[in-house]
Order: structure tokens, then C-alpha cells, then sequence
């Protein structure tokens, strides 16, 4: 590889990251495939969670999304280049990219805390599951990343397979982070704690606003009643003094 791979805080300046949210192949992805699962996603304003991501790429130049089951993304920071325009992009590399999200999100439905995974493309994510009322609803991710340095003839072969330019598929690649894999499960622990109280709080606040929405169409019915029953009554009380 030409160029070696940032560490930690290292050339974050000048690290090019993208939007996953706005994507095509994500907003491709199939709703929950359960109902339970989709009432409470659907529920839920993760939009807060956006911006503690955002920071947290800020502080670690490590990228973190929220994603539910099915490889949809829910929240997210900026992603590496190496992920939105060529891993996203190609169809054997996204294949492989949907493949480990489901093979690592499966690894947490088996009941671990957080899992380790080194994708089909040769970058390592880790995830730890979201449980919200019992139900499974999504997988904090945080990645991708290096555990090591790259190998830079796994990456060459790997961009003639999918027909990227090379040299920028690299230049790519070296804005990847290399990551202390001793820090990561806390990290995880942290950032899962976070998310799942927003997502609790962002809950609680639909359940009252619908709650408050339904009490005040109560008021307006009952009050509506009111008026109609005053009016017969006014009608009874005229034709009663006529």
C-alpha cells in the first residue's frame, strides 16, 4: 500500500468521509420482518443518535451506525470512502458487505455482548446487539476499521474483481484506521449504553405524545357531546316555554 493507514487521531484532517443514510442501497433495504420489531422502529426518532455519532467520529476517526436486521441503516456518523464508493458500489463487494452484517448481527442473536467481525472485504467491524421491551431491534456497529496493516495484495486483487481504479481504491484504503483491539469492548459498552437510552427516551416521548394526542381527541369529542346536549336542551327548554 502506498500510503500507510492512519492510526488513532493521526492525518484526521484529511480523511474524506460520506453519508450513508442518503444512499440508494440503503433505502433499498427491506422493513423489519417482524411486526413487534417494526412498531418499535418506526416508533422511534433516531435522529439524536446522528449527531452523538457524528462526534464520536469527531474524537476516534472510527465511523459507528445504528442498523437494524436487515442491513438497513437507522443512525450513523460519515463512513470511510472505502465503504460508500467502492465497497457499496460493486455488486460482489456490497454482496459481501450485506453478507458480514447479517453474519455478525446472526453472532449476536446467538446471546453474545458484542461481537468481532472481519467482513468479506477484508475490514473489521464490531458490534453489540440494541434490545428495547425484550425485542432485538438493531446492532450498533462500529467500523470499519484495521485490527493490523493491510495487506496491500489482498486489496490490489480484490480491486481488479470488482473493476475499481486502483490507485484510488488504495488512497482509499489508507484512510482506514488501524484500532487497538483491546479498547474496543469498551467502547461498545459505552456507545451501546448511550444509544439505548436515547432510544428508550425517544420511545417514551412517542408513547406520551400519542397518549397526550388521544386524550385531547377525547376532550374535543366529549366537549362536542357537551355542546350538542346543551343544544337540545335549549331546543326542549324553548319548546317547553312556547
Amino acid at each position: 500500500m502506498t500510503a500507510k493507514s492512519p492510526h488513532l487521531h493521526r492525518e484526521a484532517n484529511l480523511i474524506q468521509m460520506l453519508d450513508p443514510l442518503s444512499s440508494d442501497w440503503n433505502k433499498a433495504m427491506p422493513e423489519p420482518d417482524t411486526t413487534v420489531t417494526r412498531t418499535l422502529v418506526a416508533a422511534l426518532d433516531f435522529s439524536r443518535l446522528n449527531a452523538l455519532f457524528e462526534n464520536f467520529l469527531q474524537v476516534m476517526n472510527v465511523p459507528i451506525a445504528l442498523i437494524d436486521l436487515q442491513g438497513k441503516v437507522l443512525a450513523s456518523s460519515r463512513w470511510q470512502r472505502a465503504c460508500i464508493q467502492f465497497h457499496r458500489q460493486a455488486s460482489p463487494t456490497l454482496g459481501r458487505c450485506l453478507e458480514s452484517d447479517k453474519n455478525l448481527a446472526m453472532q449476536l442473536q446467538q446471546g453474545k455482548n458484542y461481537s468481532i467481525y472481519r467482513c468479506g472485504n477484508g475490514l473489521t467491524d464490531c458490534a453489540t446487539p440494541i434490545m428495547l421491551e425484550g425485542e432485538h431491534i438493531a446492532n450498533l456497529f462500529i467500523g470499519q476499521f484495521f485490527l493490523n496493516e493491510p495487506s496491500t495484495e489482498h486489496f490490489i486483487a480484490q480491486a481488479k474483481e470488482a473493476g475499481f481504479a486502483q490507485d484510488d481504491y488504495m488512497a482509499a484504503l489508507a484512510e482506514v484506521a488501524i484500532v487497538d483491539e483491546s479498547k474496543l469492548p469498551a467502547m461498545l459498552n459505552m456507545l451501546g449504553l448511550l444509544a439505548l437510552q436515547i432510544t428508550e427516551l425517544s420511545l417514551t416521548n412517542d408513547r406520551y405524545q400519542r397518549s397526550l394526542q388521544h386524550t385531547e381527541q377525547q376532550v374535543t369529542q366529549r366537549t362536542q357531546e357537551l355542546q350538542m346536549q346543551n343544544q337540545i336542551l335549549s331546543q326542549i327548554s324553548e319548546g317547553v316555554a312556547l
